[in-house]
């Protein structure tokens, strides 16, 4: 992970050395699915709030460039990633936490139900048709 890390940095430093984006794809995605010893990189992502960021993930998607748009459009846009990123990422997981919390998991639980009732409604393969058909 860190050297995926490293060259993530490389490719934001240069964005014209784009190819260095799928080897730090490939580390991540290694890091991520070789198996883990335990150690402190197994004791972070145990954490409750990395879960938390991953169950917000999809508000998150949509929410962060919305938000970097509308920071890029005012006076007070900070000059650098860093400032950027210290700026948009407090305001895009609030977002996507209050749209997780309010849309989505109302809509969740609405699919839930949804998909109980449609299962117990559809006929089943062992009974016959006719019996199916309304009296």
């Amino acid at each position: 992970m860190v050297a995926s890390a490293v060259f993530w940095l490389l490719v934001f430093d240069d964005y014209s050395d784009h190819y260095l984006a799928a080897v730090a794809s490939a580390l991540l995605l290694a890091a991520c699915v070789l198996p883990l010893r335990a150690g402190p990189v197994v004791r972070v992502l145990e954490w409750k709030a990395l879960a938390f960021v991953g169950v917000i993930s999809y508000s998150y998607y949509m929410w962060h460039v919305p938000i970097l748009e509308q920071l890029g459009g005012t006076s007070w846009e900070p000059d650098s990633f860093a400032g950027l990123l210290l700026l948009s990422l407090p305001l895009s997981l609030a977002a996507a936490a209050l749209s997780y919390r309010f849309i989505e998991a109302p809509f969740l639980r609405l699919r839930r139900r949804w998909g109980a009732t449609a299962a117990r409604s559809a006929p089943s393969d062992e009974q016959p048709a006719r019996s199916r058909a309304p009296a």
